[in-house]
């Protein structure tokens, strides 16, 4: 967690698709979109992360330290 002058701003994390990619996600109240860190150890974050890295999406919660998955169904948008 990115946390300057003591207020958490950013949380930044590898994904755990395991391709090496880096997640972060606002936690600033006063910028959209942003999450919110539940619970710390372990890690419950709000709301879902969705992350698109070129045509791969990782759209996944996590909850407890726990990630499940978010089903895709829709078309990768290839443009």
């Amino acid at each position: 967690m990115v946390a300057p002058r003591g207020i958490a701003t950013w949380l930044a994390f590898d994904c755990p698709c395991g391709i090496g990619h880096r997640i972060m996600l606002n936690l600033d109240a006063f910028r959209y979109p942003r999450w919110t860190v539940h619970q710390s150890n372990p890690l419950t974050v709000w709301p879902s992360v969705d992350d698109r890295v070129a045509v791969r999406r990782c759209h996944f919660v996590l909850r407890r330290g726990v990630v499940t998955w978010v089903r895709d169904d829709g078309p990768v948008d290839e443009s």
